[in-house]
C-alpha cells in the first residue's frame, strides 16, 4: 500500500461520479438520492421499473443488464434462479441477483490464469469483451460478498491478461468493471491499469458526449466499490 492511496482512490471515486451524473438524469440514480428512501435509488417500484425494463438510448438491452441494475438498485431479479439460455456472464449477475452468496463462480468461468470466458459467445469479438469484462466485474462483488482470497486471485490473473491482450477500445465503450482495473493501478502498482481505465472513462462518453445511462450505472457502481476501498484503507 502505498502513501495516499486512499486519495488516488477518493479521486477515481469523484470522477466515476462526475463522468456519471448527465447520463443518471430522470433515473432513480439521480442525486441527491432522499434521505428517507426506503433503499439506494428512491421508491421501490420506480426502482424495480428501471431494472427490469431497461433499455439503453438505441432500445438495447444486452443479457446481464438488467440483473446488474437489480443488484446495483437493490431490486429483485428479472427472472428466475436459473436460466440456462443466459450466457455465463449473465448468469454471474443473475445469481447475484438472487442473493445467493455461497454461490460457486467456477462452475462458469474458466480455472487458472487468463480470460474467464475464453471460447464463449460463438467468436464475436465485441460480444465476447463485453461479455469478459461483464464477467469480471461480477466475480470482483462476488470476491467482496465471499471474502475470497481465491477469487481476488482469479481476478488478478484476469486482469494480467487483459492488460497485455486486450486494448480498452477494442469492442466496447461500455466501462465494465473500470474499479478492478483502478485497484489493480492504485493499489498494485500496476501503472498500465490506470491508463487502462482512464480510456475506459474516455471511451464511455464519446459517442454521446457524455456517458451513456448504462455506462453511467456502471460508473455509479464502481465509485461506490472504490469508496468502499477507500474506508477500508483509511480505517
Amino acid at each position: 500500500m502505498t502513501r495516499g492511496t486512499p486519495n488516488v482512490l477518493g479521486w477515481w471515486v469523484a470522477a466515476c461520479r462526475s463522468a456519471a451524473a448527465p447520463g443518471l438524469v430522470s433515473t432513480p440514480l439521480a442525486p441527491p438520492i432522499p434521505n428517507d428512501s426506503p433503499g439506494p435509488g428512491g421508491e421501490p417500484e420506480r426502482r424495480r421499473r428501471f431494472a427490469h425494463e431497461f433499455r439503453d438510448e438505441l432500445g438495447n438491452r444486452r443479457p446481464a443488464d438488467r440483473d446488474f441494475l437489480a443488484c446495483l438498485l437493490g431490486v429483485p431479479p428479472p427472472g428466475p434462479p436459473s436460466e440456462p439460455a443466459l450466457p455465463p456472464e449473465a448468469r454471474l449477475w443473475r445469481a447475484l441477483a438472487q442473493g445467493e452468496d455461497a454461490f460457486d463462480p467456477y462452475a462458469l468461468i474458466a480455472h487458472g490464469e487468463g480470460a474467464l470466458l475464453p471460447g464463449t459467445h460463438d467468436g464475436a469479438i465485441e460480444v465476447w469483451t463485453e461479455g469478459e469484462l461483464a464477467a469480471l466485474h461480477a466475480l470482483d462483488r462476488f470476491a467482496r460478498r465471499q471474502d475470497s482470497a481465491g477469487l481476488r486471485e482469479r481476478i488478478a490473473s484476469a486482469v494480467r491478461w487483459h492488460l497485455a491482450e486486450i486494448q480498452p477500445d477494442n469492442a466496447t465503450n461500455r466501462p465494465w468493471a473500470i474499479h478492478v482495473f483502478v485497484r489493480a493501478g492504485v493499489v498494485d502498482g500496476a501503472i498500465e491499469a490506470l491508463m487502462h481505465a482512464q480510456t475506459m472513462l474516455h471511451n464511455c462518453r464519446v459517442s454521446l458526449g457524455h456517458a451513456d445511462r448504462f455506462s453511467a450505472c456502471l460508473l455509479e457502481d464502481a465509485a461506490r466499490a472504490l469508496e468502499e476501498d477507500e474506508g477500508v484503507r483509511r480505517g
